[in-house]
């Protein structure tokens, strides 16, 4: 027997594969016994009875059975690899009743390697390199309730979630999560359903939970490309898109997102919107709809029942309403409104805007032909809480009341050559469908005022007020249809109408005791008197340089301050005055002194043309002492002659 130290002993870093090839030599303490062993029976026995710590930290938990630990500032790792291109590597978590035999009660964590595809491993859904993690829980076979074997994902920590990242490892790759109130999604991210129809979510908070309500949606989706037919109620919580040509919906339908329709759709249930609603497709709805978000209908839109509407409504096809509609917001109609019962516009605030015509079988507010004699056919209503005073008489087809505190006003704009704004009254007997002539004496147009008294306006138009009217001075035909304008008002302290003046042709007539203040009346010719008005008087002009320096005076009337220059006695001196109402060389100039100073002057008019006359003024007195240097003061008029 060769001796030899174990330091002298070749250095294996490697044992062989098969380890009942490598043999080690020991001592056994118990039994003081001396032995061989491969490394085979020493791998089977090593740990058998102890706990396997890999790393240099104490055990940290109880039961442990084995322990992997070390400290690096990047990260340290556990590989588990298969080398066979064909396998995979796993990690399997077995329950008490797993036995090789019957193949349950486990879970398993792997990876497929690069040949593996599901149909040469059994199972059709794992494919190379996917990542799996899944459960095999109790056969109904076993006896054990068919539900036990759930997989549970989740967080013990509070206020934690549960996220899920796709595409990359960054926050913005993460797509959605769990939280202990919903489901929610980023704002890039939807839900897509087998057929390919989406429903998105825009926020954060609460969403789809598991209900009945969600479950009828979601069937309903799985149809969206050809037609949706439900007989139950649909709740939908998200945004909806229906890209079918046709979408038909025979149950109450509520929507709490957008609603958006590419083809036609056609209801017989309510239709509740909570969020804005776009119909690109023709839209008919024979059920109630309530529209509590902005609504945009390109296609035709046409509803048999009632309509209520909180939000906007833009319509760019024709709009019909068959049944009462009320809209609490804008509505802004670029195509055909039909109405054929109430249409109404509740928030003052908001406004109609008709680009397109408006057929109303009934009116606006309320009405018809039948409307009672205290309303209106059209009430427009400015004042606070839609306050009005009810019309004088039966057939007022217009009211309007202003805001309270400002004038009311209606405002008429024509633009163009030639053009001008119209407020025409056509009057008739007989009917609308069959008219007659007018006879004399009728009235056709009366534009009139009242007032509130103690108690009311009074019990006509302009009874205790004021009013001018046009009425046939002679029976109508198509080509008499002589005229007169009359005017009349309530004399102070009396509630009765008294006619003023009435003009028939070229001919004014004023009624008995009607008085004229002169200083009020401009150009009237009154009892073969020419009176004129301080309104048409030149505002006077004076005289520069000196007497006989021109001036410029426009107007039918004036006074002229002449230059103080000297002038000496037994002579004269002429100036101009330009003037644009003398149109005619018949016009008549009157001119006299209002003040003559000291001496003894003539005046006359010298000269008339179109456009100025001349004006002479002669120092009459006689001798040196008659020389006056004095600004004298005329007063001149003048009357047109010709047309």
């Amino acid at each position: 027997m060769s001796q030899i130290k174990i330091s002298q002993l070749p250095v294996f870093t490697v044992i062989n594969a098969n380890t009942a090839n490598t043999l080690f030599v020991g001592v056994d303490v118990p039994t003081d016994t001396t032995f061989q062993m491969t490394a085979n029976t020493l791998a089977l026995g090593l740990f058998r009875n102890s706990y396997l710590n890999v790393g240099n930290n104490n055990l940290q938990f109880t039961n442990t059975i084995a322990q992997f630990s070390g400290s690096d500032p990047s990260f340290i790792q556990v590989n588990n690899q298969n080398f066979n291109s064909m396998g995979s590597a796993d990690y399997v978590l077995s329950a008490d009743q797993a036995t090789q035999a019957n193949y349950n009660y486990f879970a398993d964590f792997g990876i497929n390697n690069s040949q593996v595809t599901g149909n040469n491993t059994g199972y059709t859904a794992f494919n190379s390199y996917d990542a799996y993690l899944y459960v095999q829980g109790a056969n109904a076979t076993t006896g054990l309730a068919s539900h036990q074997g759930n997989l549970l994902i989740g967080t013990a920590t509070t206020n934690a979630n549960l996220k899920f990242m796709l595409g990359g490892t960054n926050s913005n790759n993460i797509v959605g999560w769990i939280s202990a109130n919903g489901l929610s999604l980023n704002t890039q991210s939807y839900i897509v359903y087998g057929d390919g129809s989406k429903q998105t979510f825009a926020y954060t908070g609460p969403s789809i939970t598991a209900n009945l309500a969600y479950a009828q949606a979601n069937a309903a989706f799985g149809v969206a490309n050809t037609a949706v037919q439900n007989t139950a109620n649909i709740i939908l919580p998200g945004n909806v898109t229906f890209n079918g040509a046709n979408t038909n919906f025979n149950s109450n339908i509520v929507t709490y997102g957008t609603m958006t329709t590419t083809g036609n759709v056609v209801t017989t249930g309510n239709l509740i919107a909570t969020g804005p609603v776009t119909f690109n497709g023709n839209f008919v709805n024979n059920g109630q709809t309530i529209n509590n978000g902005n609504t945009i209908n390109n296609g035709n839109l046409t509803t048999t029942g009632n309509v209520l509407s909180i939000g906007t409504l833009t319509s760019n096809g024709t709009s019909t309403f068959n049944g009462n509609t009320v809209f609490n917001g804008s509505v802004a109609i670029t195509s055909n409104l039909n109405a054929n019962t109430v249409f109404s516009i509740n928030v003052a605030s908001q406004v109609m805007t008709m680009n397109g015509s408006i057929s109303m079988t009934g009116s606006i507010t309320m009405n018809n032909s039948t409307f009672p004699a205290n309303s209106a056919g059209v009430l427009i209503v400015g004042s606070a809480n839609g306050a009005v005073q009810a019309p004088l008489a039966d057939g007022t087809m217009l009211q309007i009341t202003g805001k309270d505190g400002i004038s009311s006003k209606v405002t008429n704009d024509s633009a163009g050559t030639g053009v001008y704004s119209l407020y025409n009254g056509r009057s008739m007997r007989g009917t609308a469908t069959a008219p007659s002539a007018l006879q004399s004496g009728d009235v056709m147009v009366r534009y009139g005022g009242n007032g509130y008294g103690t108690t009311g306006f009074g019990s006509g138009v302009g009874v205790g007020g004021a009013y001018m009217q046009y009425v046939a001075a002679e029976n109508f035909s198509d080509t008499n249809k002589g005229t007169n304008i009359v005017f009349a008002s309530t004399p102070i302290g009396s509630n009765a109408l008294v006619t003023a003046l009435t003009i028939s042709g070229n001919t004014v007539t004023f009624s008995n005791n009607v008085f004229i203040n002169n200083t009020k009346t401009a150009n009237t010719v009154i009892a073969n008197t020419f009176v004129y008005g301080s309104a048409t008087a030149n505002s006077g002009v004076t005289q520069l340089s000196s007497k006989s320096t021109a001036v410029t005076a426009n107007g039918i009337s004036g006074q002229i301050t002449m230059n103080n220059a000297t002038l000496n006695s037994g002579t004269g001196v002429t100036f101009t005055v330009n003037n644009s109402y003398v149109q005619h060389v018949y016009d008549m100039v009157f001119v006299s002194f209002q003040n003559a100073g000291s001496g003894n002057y003539q005046v006359c008019v010298a000269n008339t043309r179109v456009g100025s006359f001349d004006v002479n003024v002669y120092n009459c007195a006689t001798g040196p002492s008659g020389n006056r240097g004095e600004a004298l003061v005329l007063n001149w008029s003048l009357i047109r002659v010709g047309n």
